[in-house]
Formats: structure tokens, C-alpha cells, sequence
């Protein structure tokens, strides 16, 4: 089952299917070049650790998809305050590994 995943009525963040988060990324406006990494909202990740999510995928610019395990923003990531209303915990990029292999780019498009 597909479960959608809004935030503070921002909208579209992304979906849970199993235990997997997808969510699309645009690099340009969301990689931290600061922290060579990427970043989940602090309560997003509260919320998708609640419901039992084991991984998430990123998608890139719908051309590439990443991967990690949801715990690995707990272990390895850095928490970021410049924005109040949204803290951050950005995970470095090397945290990730490509799906490619797994998510075809027809599939990838689709999402």
C-alpha cells in the first residue's frame, strides 16, 4: 500500500510503500553543499521512523535514485537549524548507495 506523505501543509513530500520512503530531489535546490550531503526534515524523519520505515530512496532530478537506511540519518547525520520552522539532518552523500541497478529509469521517470 501506498501511503502519501505531507508536511506542515507544504504539500507533496513524498511515499511510503512497505517499508521504503521515496521522495523526489532536485540537486540544484536541495544537496547542502555545506555538509556534502543531503537533508530530511527532522519530524519527517520522526514520523517515517514511527511507521516503521527501513530505507529511503532519493530521487535525483527523476534521472538517478540513492539509497540508505533511515537509521544511518541518526547514526552518521548532522542536525541543521538555519531554517526554524524546519530543522534538518543532512546525511553525507557517501552514507548513499546507487539504485540504479535496482530502480530502472523508466521506473524512476514514473515515480
Amino acid at each position: 500500500m501506498k501511503t502519501e506523505i505531507r508536511y506542515k501543509g507544504r504539500g507533496y513530500v513524498g511515499w511510503v510503500e512497505n517499508d521504503v520512503f521515496f521522495s523526489h530531489r532536485a540537486f540544484r535546490t536541495h544537496f547542502f553543499y555545506k555538509f556534502s550531503g543531503w537533508g530530511l526534515s527532522i519530524p519527517i524523519l520522526s514520523d517515517l521512523n514511527n511507521m516503521g520505515v527501513r530505507d529511503i530512496v532519493l530521487i535525483i532530478d527523476r534521472q538517478k535514485a540513492i539509497k540508505t537506511e533511515l537509521m544511518d540519518f541518526y547514526k552518521y547525520g548532522e542536525k541543521y537549524f538555519d531554517a526554524p520552522d524546519d530543522p534538518q539532518m543532512i546525511l553525507n552523500q557517501v552514507h548513499f548507495s546507487d539504485e540504479d541497478k535496482i530502480i530502472e529509469e523508466k521506473q524512476i521517470k514514473l515515480f
